[in-house]
């Protein structure tokens, strides 16, 4: 069903949320809070009020500096956010009333998390390994699964392959989770990589002469769901590729 605005006539509730000095630059949205970046301080505003907000995270107090870098995934009253530059990358998690680290390696900087991405019932991130020293790139990347938690204690990673793109730490390149299975787009190759948690088994997709992938939005238990550029200028188009027609999958590495 389309509901078209003049039809359902909205009568939104206007509320100033800003809490700090300056204009908004960025949300994320749960069921819960509201995540407002404003100059790269990070706040969660509680719904439907927006007050009393809670800090999410300060680059200036981060004890190494780092900013946050990427999509804030709420899951109920909780939630988690990657932060990091060219040198650390690190998984934080919100709890509802503060920030802890969830998976950070602390003065290792041949190590980091990035790329996080859950449906609230499944986490997955990407851990990059044996980086040289001022090179931003991890040559060794591997994807890993746990079940969902915001504490570091309870954490229970289990790796499922190795991950073909070397992207770290934006938005586009977090994975989209759901149903058992986790994807997101190869920058380098404009492919989809596609994991099954149950097993590691994955997939690469490749565009064609016709359309360009752009983003995976998420997952039915039947389909991904992938954004993807026409080559016809000017157009945008949404892509159902079912899950039982991904062909032959690559054996976990």
């Amino acid at each position: 069903m389309v509901v078209h605005l003049a039809d359902a006539n909205p009568a939104p509730h206007l509320v100033t949320p800003t809490v700090v000095q300056g204009g908004l630059h960025d949300w994320s949205v749960g069921a819960k809070w509201v995540h407002e970046w404003d100059y790269g301080v990070n706040f969660a505003l509680p719904l439907p009020s927006f007050q009393p907000y809670a800090l999410l995270h300060d680059a200036a107090t981060d004890p190494d500096g780092l900013p946050m870098n990427g999509q804030v995934l709420f899951v109920g009253n909780t939630g988690l956010f990657q932060v990091g530059n060219y040198s650390e990358d690190a998984i934080m998690s919100f709890d509802g009333t503060a920030t802890h680290d969830l998976i950070r390696f602390p003065h290792d900087k041949t190590r980091g998390a990035e790329n996080i991405g859950t449906d609230g019932l499944d986490m997955v991130w990407t851990l990059g390994e044996n980086r040289p020293v001022n090179q931003p790139v991890y040559p060794t990347r591997s994807i890993y699964t746990s079940p969902y938690t915001t504490e570091s204690t309870k954490l229970a990673p289990r790796r499922l392959r190795s991950d073909p793109s070397a992207e770290f730490g934006l938005e586009e390149a977090q994975f989209a989770v759901g149903c058992g299975f986790a994807g997101r787009v190869i920058s380098a190759t404009d492919n989809v990589e596609i994991v099954r948690l149950s097993d590691g088994v994955g997939w690469i997709l490749q565009g064609t002469k016709d359309w360009k992938w752009i983003e995976v939005l998420g997952f039915t238990c039947d389909e991904a769901i992938v954004e993807a550029i026409p080559t016809v200028p000017g157009t945008f188009a949404l892509a159902r590729v079912k899950l039982d027609s991904l062909g032959t999958a690559l054996p976990p590495d």
